[in-house]
């Protein structure tokens, strides 16, 4: 399995909310993490779900690993851009994420 980071993008493979694309907050230990998609979860009540439970994508979006690393507030609006950026529905998608 590849190694999680925060501001990866994952989609859920178990669960009600199967092939939703979540970005992962928080590494809480080697079994766990917590997830926001900026939508149906927040990032004030992420989901914590188990890493058996997850696909992990090599996108990783920059700008939210930088502010979760500076301890910088992450808004549901900073989320919902990075699965954006992740779909490459957003302009300018280039270089804002690693891939």
């Amino acid at each position: 399995m590849a190694v999680l980071q925060q501001g990866q993008m994952v989609t859920s493979r178990r669960g009600r909310d199967y092939g939703t694309v979540y970005c992962v907050l928080q590494i809480v230990d080697d079994q766990h993490v917590l997830l926001a998609d900026g939508r149906r979860r927040s990032t004030l009540k992420p989901k914590r779900k188990n890493v058996k439970h997850v696909v992990v994508h090599p996108f990783r979006d920059s700008a939210v690993s930088q502010a979760l690393v500076q301890n910088d507030e992450i808004t549901d609006e900073h989320v919902r851009k990075a699965v954006a950026r992740y779909h490459g529905r957003e302009e300018g998608s280039v270089g804002h994420g690693e891939r």
